[in-house]
């Protein structure tokens, strides 16, 4: 890019360059970029490829960009949960066990999602599973409603 169009790249165009070979399933060049990257990875970049670790199930190479991640001291729960799933992909549940205790120890929880839906034009938003929602049967009547149209 520099070469041909004289444009210096972003962290956002590494970042891209990350994910395709991520989505590629290339993951040891998706590392080998990152490792030879001119400016310094931030916790995007180390996070696109443990993403890409988690749909393709490497293990090893999950446990080196955690690292990564906890040398830069921004590790959140995505992280821990990422790799997780890595390891229940692969079968390694006492490794699961490990991270989630790790996460239960150091008091890191994972954010939950929130669902919105709108019922009679009012806008509710609620947490998967929630029973002490007032509206979950009005919300899984409207989800029926949807899915007989489909």
């Amino acid at each position: 890019m520099k070469n041909v169009y004289n444009i210096e790249p972003s962290i956002e165009q590494y970042g891209c360059m990350v994910d395709l070979y991520g989505r590629a399933g290339d993951l040891r060049k998706a590392y080998e970029f990152v490792c030879q990257m001119p400016i310094p990875p931030n916790d995007i970049i180390w996070r696109t490829l443990l993403g890409a670790c988690s749909i393709h199930g490497n293990v090893e190479l999950a446990e080196q960009v955690k690292e990564r991640l906890s040398e830069l001291c921004l590790t959140d729960s995505g992280d821990y949960v990422l790799l997780s799933n890595v390891y229940a992909v692969a079968g390694k549940w006492n490794n699961v066990e490990t991270v989630r205790s790790s996460m239960i120890n150091q008091r890191i929880k994972k954010t939950p999602g929130w669902s919105m839906i709108e019922v009679d034009k009012i806008m509710y938003s609620f947490v998967a599973g929630e029973k002490q929602n007032n509206i979950t049967k009005e919300a899984y009547d409207k989800l029926r409603e949807i899915m007989l149209k489909l």
